[in-house]
């Protein structure tokens, strides 16, 4: 099932999730008047390789099973 929310309630939920998972210096810019490519990024940081795999991990499973959404790109795990 999928639940089509607004992309702000989307940013701001990932936001919220991350802190979950102890992210550091979240922060969520909004971009939907500067491009089309997405209406709001969402960066974080963590402590090491690990934790930074923890939160994209976790963002991904809160935001899929509690919307039915999953990111469409995630930087930063190369």
């Amino acid at each position: 099932m999928v639940i089509h929310i607004e992309s702000r309630i989307k940013a701001i939920e990932a936001a919220r999730v991350s802190l979950d998972k102890k992210a550091k210096d979240t922060l969520i810019l909004e971009l939907k008047d500067l491009t089309f490519i997405a209406d709001y990024f969402v960066i974080c940081s963590g402590e090491n390789v690990s934790q930074v795999k923890a939160i994209v991990e976790y963002i991904g499973e809160i935001l899929k099973r509690d919307y039915g959404i999953k990111p469409m790109r995630i930087e930063g795990l190369g």
